[in-house]
């Protein structure tokens, strides 16, 4: 990872050295639609209004904040377009950097949408776009970072949807919709390395007739649906601290069709974990042909198993911190040992048949399942008509 990052900052350093090669060219105050079509360093001075900045050409390109002049873009209404437009889309060929300036919205999915495959670099932007009317954050396309941004949605906050996409250090308020961090929707979701790293959560999210199972992840911190495959999901440091009236999600994840696999989802949650009754705080459902495999959701205590719904489509599943770690601990033991060590914490492992099921289906040995929670919430697992316990037979 920390070779990955470095490889970035070179891009950004690139990008720095061949643009100030070109004389910086100043944003216009006042504008409909800004084309950039050649490398350069494009300035926001001050303040600028208009309705969006499309990246059409040239290799490398910079978008920057003028210092000490409170730059800060401010964009227009699109009429008919209000939920689907953009105002900065696009991308160069080889290089883009775009940093140092606040974006003030009034519509759009996306404040900011990139494509192609030019090495993406957004930094250090205040993202201002929660007029209650759909209205996103940004989707930087493949081959991105975004880190240090302080983003205020109403709607999904980073989407690191495509290959090789990335967040690192950033402040997310949310404002009763969307996602924190999405991993996209339908098509829009696949291809490998979608890495989130120490991202700050705050605000909320309210349920709006979501279920464990629908194609809706819009009410969640992390959420995605999957008709591709995507694979090698890491979003880890989740700084997570909501208002009280929060009740959505804080993972929602589907698999439509495809396969998303190797997936670790982990951080702190400092507020009590709260959502609505008809949800559970953790939802991994899947639908036709679709698997979800080697997810591992971590946030210690605050999570249990009764606060998971996983449907069959889901294996190698395996919580992190409370009941679950002590399953792994007794397991790594001799079998009087974990049989033992069990009874000893006071049956913590499980309450129901449910809660033993999220922590041990997809991760035991060949023909062995779940059978039941018993009275001292120990996991009974059987096999034939053998029974035994199921921190016994973990793979």
């Amino acid at each position: 990872m920390k070779v990955n990052y470095l490889v970035y900052f070179i891009f950004i350093t690139v990008c720095m050295s061949v643009a100030s090669l070109a004389q910086a060219v100043n944003i216009p105050a006042n504008f409909g639609v800004y084309k950039i079509s050649k490398s350069g360093t494009y300035i926001i001075n001050g303040t600028v209004t208009g309705q969006y900045i499309e990246i059409r050409g040239g290799a490398d390109v910079i978008i920057r904040g003028a210092p000490g002049t409170n730059p800060t873009f401010k964009g227009k209404g699109y009429g008919g377009q209000a939920r689907s437009s953009s105002h900065i889309r696009g991308g160069p060929s080889k290089s883009l950097l775009i940093e140092n300036f606040t974006f003030i919205g009034k519509v759009g999915h996306n404040f900011m949408r990139l494509t192609g495959n030019a090495n993406k670099v957004v930094n250090n932007l205040t993202v201002i776009n929660n007029t209650k009317a759909g209205a996103g954050a940004i989707n930087p396309g493949p081959k991105s970072m975004v880190k240090n941004c302080d983003i205020r949605p109403h709607d999904d906050a980073i989407k690191i949807t495509e290959q090789n996409s990335r967040a690192q250090d950033n402040m997310v308020t949310m404002d009763g919709n969307g996602s924190a961090i999405q991993l996209g929707w339908g098509q829009r979701a696949g291809g490998a390395k979608h890495y989130a790293t120490n991202t700050k959560v705050r605000g909320y999210l309210i349920r709006n007739k979501q279920t464990n199972t629908d194609n809706n992840p819009g009410r969640s911190i992390v959420g995605g649906i999957f008709e591709n495959n995507a694979s090698d999901v890491k979003i880890t440091g989740l700084d997570i601290d909501m208002d009280p009236q929060h009740n959505g999600h804080y993972v929602k994840l589907k698999a439509n069709g495809g396969t998303l696999r190797d997936v670790l989802i982990s951080g702190v949650i400092h507020n009590t974990v709260s959502v609505h009754p008809a949800i559970k705080p953790i939802a991994l459902a899947t639908s036709g042909k679709g698997k979800i495999q080697n997810i591992t959701i971590d946030f210690g205590n605050k999570i249990k198993p009764s606060d998971v719904y996983k449907d069959n489509g889901v294996t190698g599943f395996k919580l992190g911190g409370g009941a679950s770690s002590s399953s792994s601990s007794s397991s790594s033991s001799s079998s009087s040992s974990s049989s033992s060590s069990s009874s000893s914490s006071g049956g913590a492992e499980c309450n129901k048949t449910a809660d033993c099921k999220a922590i041990y289906d997809g991760n035991l040995l060949p023909k062995w399942k779940v059978a039941s929670c018993n009275k001292k919430g120990i996991c009974k697992c059987k096999k034939n008509k053998s029974k035994k316990n199921c921190s016994q037979v973990k793979k």
